[in-house]
């Protein structure tokens, strides 16, 4: 296994990183997912043995207060072996900022209570189509 922080121009790697999106988050643009990387502050792309893109994170920063990380995925195949723990511990050790937050997946807390975080109770979103991410379970 192997980490990268970018995958380059290469349409193909971001291509694999929507199909990987496609089976865990849902579906993503791949010039979305493209943009949205590049313009994070800490990315984290993890391959096997074999080359394949088995897993990717990002986080945004101002690099002195806040780090949110987003968008932590594992091919399901490779879930449970340890490797979402690694990406977060890739994205937290390059994190300058003093406090982070990170967007859960709904039923996923407990992971990310292992590594420390706790629930907040006054963060709050807008989303272009609430009743979605309520039926998904984000929101109230």
């Amino acid at each position: 296994m192997h980490f990268l922080s970018d995958l380059g121009e290469d349409l193909a790697r971001w291509r694999e990183l929507a199909a990987l999106y496609r089976l865990t988050l849902g579906p993503r643009q791949v010039k979305e997912l493209q943009q949205a990387f590049r313009q994070s502050a800490i990315r984290c792309f993890v391959f096997d043995d074999n080359g394949q893109l088995i897993g990717a994170g990002r986080a945004i920063s101002d690099g002195v207060y806040y780090t949110i990380i987003f968008d932590v995925v594992v091919y399901p195949t490779y879930q449970k072996m340890g490797i979402g723990t690694q990406i977060m511990q890739y994205l937290l050790e390059r994190n300058q900022a003093k406090y982070v937050w990170l967007q859960a997946v709904p039923g996923k807390e407990a992971f990310y209570e292992k590594l420390g975080f706790a629930r907040l109770k006054t963060a709050m979103g807008l989303y272009p189509h609430p009743e979605v991410q309520r039926k998904q379970g984000y929101i109230e």
